[in-house]
């Protein structure tokens, strides 16, 4: 990356963090609202409730509950704001980035000596500048700035539960952690096998294509129709399957690590029942931690 560039990431970690924190005031504002829902007789006992209570001299137990659902409410919308707002970012950078990976590649190769060009094949240039720059920057670049946004946001609220419940959240933690470093190993495999396939299906299509055209009078002299279009079909065909698996292997960790996550938590609340009986805490617990 150019020296502009490392600047803007570093600035886009940064964010991360304070997306990450604000995400978790997001998230932990669901706790209060659900804990006065569930006892709000909690008002006059708890401290902190009691000083707000008095001190915005509320009269009406029905309106400070109403005032704090708003407030939760307010805190999600901010939440959820930020993350859209950072997911933007993220594409924003990842696309410049981009750009100027293809930009510098074209430039490289257009000011290579003539004879360099009399002697390759432009199809492949082509293909690396056209195609194979862009599956980078939307295949491994994106998702990696993607991960290491949740990852700041995983381990905020993994330190943040920690303080409510250390033995549950460690537990959870290491649980959904390891779900997720065996999907990302299993994933991994997926991507090299089927991002080869694809690399080879753009390089061959791209060749097979300007042979075709180009060389159309020896094509139809020669009756090759059929065997450029044959080639052009298997080839093509392979491609395509592997650039649907592709797409379906973004999608899978999701829903892996979502299915685990609720398992855990649903787990979680099941052990802290037989520790309390009392099904409000319990509802406050599956509330936080979903």
């Amino acid at each position: 990356m150019l020296k502009s560039e490392r600047v803007r990431f570093v600035f886009l970690i940064i964010f991360f963090f304070f997306s990450a924190l604000i995400q978790i005031f997001g998230v932990a504002s669901i706790a209060p609202f659900t804990t006065l829902l569930t006892n709000p007789e909690i008002i006059q006992t708890n401290k902190i409730f009691a000083t707000i209570y008095n001190y915005f001299q509320f009269t009406d137990t029905k309106l400070f509950i109403e005032v704090v659902a708003l407030g939760s409410m307010l805190m999600m919308i901010l939440s959820n704001a930020i993350a859209v707002f950072t997911l933007w970012l993220t594409m924003r950078f990842s696309i410049t980035i981009g750009n100027s990976l293809q930009c510098r590649l074209y430039e490289n190769l257009l000011f290579r000596p003539y004879l360099y060009h009399k002697s390759i094949n432009h199809s492949v240039s082509i293909s690396t500048i056209n195609q194979q720059a862009p599956r980078f920057v939307y295949m491994v670049l994106q998702p990696l700035l993607l991960f290491t946004s949740n990852v700041f946001l995983g381990l905020i609220i993994l330190i943040g539960l920690l303080f409510l419940n250390p033995g549950i959240s460690l537990g959870i933690g290491f649980v959904i952690g390891g779900a997720y470093f065996l999907t990302y190993h299993f994933i991994k495999r997926l991507l090299k096998k089927h991002g080869d396939v694809l690399t080879v299906r753009n390089v061959e299509v791209q060749k097979i294509l300007t042979e075709g055209f180009i060389g159309i009078k020896e094509v139809t002299l020669n009756k090759l129709h059929r065997n450029f279009i044959e080639k052009y079909r298997n080839i093509n065909l392979k491609g395509l399957n592997s650039s649907s698996i592709l797409t379906l292997v973004g999608d899978i960790p999701k829903y892996v690590i979502e299915t685990i996550a609720f398992s855990t938590i649903f787990i979680g609340a099941i052990i802290a029942l037989q520790f309390d009986n009392n099904s409000s805490s319990i509802i406050v617990f599956l509330s936080i931690y979903a």
